[in-house]
């Protein structure tokens, strides 16, 4: 695999929208009422698509609720989840609506999107556990899980 210096992290792009309660939101948010926040993820689980789907979907549940006083809250409806996949040198991009489906696809260096196949989501399982396994670099918006091979999670 080609990982010279460390791969990059996986890249969790969400989006909310602002779900005004009895109609006070509305005179605080004006014009477009989606927006988009991203942050950086090691150690997830990315073989399969429905995996990196759950990720999503647990961000989703495990967002606060906003108080009545708030007049209203943010709600995840979507997100793109990419990864790199360093023995086919292509970004793995998982496309999430929720409520709604989900799409996967690879996009290669000139950007052009190639269907993700089985053996592709294998490599990729393989590269997630290989930057899990390695010391990411540090940033900011970095979640950062347990390693899928660490000690205390083997058993004697």
């Amino acid at each position: 695999p080609h990982l010279r210096g460390g791969a990059p992290p996986d890249l969790c792009y969400v989006i909310k929208v602002f779900e005004p309660s009895i109609g006070l939101g509305l005179q605080r948010l004006k014009g477009d009422q989606k927006r988009g926040y991203y942050h950086s993820v090691v150690g997830l689980d990315t073989s399969s698509a429905a995996a990196i789907s759950a990720y999503l979907s647990e961000l989703s549940q495990r967002q606060d609720h906003a108080s009545w006083m708030a007049g209203g809250e943010w709600r995840i409806v979507g997100g793109c989840y990419c990864c790199y996949d360093a023995f086919a040198r292509v970004d793995v991009r998982v496309d999430v609506r929720i409520p709604g489906g989900v799409s996967a696809y690879a996009v290669d260096e000139h950007g052009a999107r190639l269907p993700a196949t089985p053996t592709q989501w294998k490599a990729l399982g393989v590269s997630g556990m290989l930057r899990a396994l390695c010391r990411p670099r540090p940033e900011q918006c970095l979640q950062q899980l347990p390693p899928p091979l660490a000690a205390d999670r083997e058993e004697s």
